[in-house]
């Protein structure tokens, strides 16, 4: 992961959409929020598992990672966004079916 930035202890700092598949979510206009692998992957394994999560999944998710439910929407619109351009689909849709 050549655009992440290492914090010193194993938080990572990630871009919005990195070349690599990685994303992350804005906390205020123009600051990274840290993900830990530990969040990442609980968050990838949600999308692994649905690629159009609803509000209830967002709340768990949230929860289980302890980000804000904000940042795990955000995230999850970026993470969408990404895999939908990837499959060559209008990566500014909101559904699956755009």
């Amino acid at each position: 992961m050549s655009s992440a930035q290492a914090n010193g202890d194993d938080n990572v700092k990630l871009p919005i959409a990195s070349p690599d598949g990685v994303v992350a979510q804005l906390a205020k206009p123009g600051q990274l929020v840290t993900v830990t692998p530990e969040q990442e992957k609980i968050l990838e394994q949600t999308f692994k598992e649905n690629k159009n999560v609803d509000e209830l999944t967002i709340t768990i998710v949230a929860a289980e990672t302890g980000l804000s439910e904000k940042d795990a929407k955000n995230w999850f619109q970026n993470r969408q966004a990404l895999w939908r351009e990837k499959e060559g689909l209008n990566p500014n849709s909101r559904s699956l079916n755009d």
